[in-house]
């Protein structure tokens, strides 16, 4: 019993992190898309549509993310189950798609940074896109690390 319940715990967690990765990629993207369509107000999305699908993204994003955290309360009184859903392999996957995710910031901000001597790029924009990059490289990592 005890492996197919953490069988089905992974894959629900596996689920939430799907959503939450691709609800805060339609949240975030078109924001980064209206530094370019926007000019100054780069908050007033350029056209309606752009600001719907962000809406929606971010509807999918608190979705997955209530979910998730409702989840996890219930399993609080499930030890033996909580731990073997963060064993050591999770916890090593964990720091890996962390070490990934600051990689592949790194690389972002090294391309960012000589492109602004040239190109005008706005200290908002490096700073939106570099959250952006963080949260989902981490998020992609950890799930291409699980897969293993």
């Amino acid at each position: 019993m005890l492996v197919t319940g953490t069988s089905m715990l992974e894959s629900k967690r596996k689920r939430f992190l799907v959503g939450l990765t691709i609800g805060f990629i339609i949240w975030q993207v078109p924001y980064l898309a209206s530094y370019f369509t926007s000019g100054k107000n780069h908050m007033s999305l350029s056209g309606g549509w752009m600001t719907w699908v962000s809406v929606a993204g971010s509807v999918i994003w608190a979705y997955y993310l209530i979910r998730m955290q409702l989840e996890s309360w219930l399993l609080r009184k499930r030890r033996e189950v909580v731990k073997a859903l963060n064993d050591e392999y999770i916890r090593l996957i964990r720091t890996r798609s962390f070490a990934a995710g600051f990689w592949v910031l790194m690389v972002v901000i090294a391309v960012l940074f000589p492109l602004s001597f040239w190109v005008d790029i706005s200290t908002s924009f490096v700073l939106h896109a570099a959250l952006f990059t963080g949260v989902v490289s981490s998020t992609l990592a950890y799930m291409s690390f699980e897969k293993e």
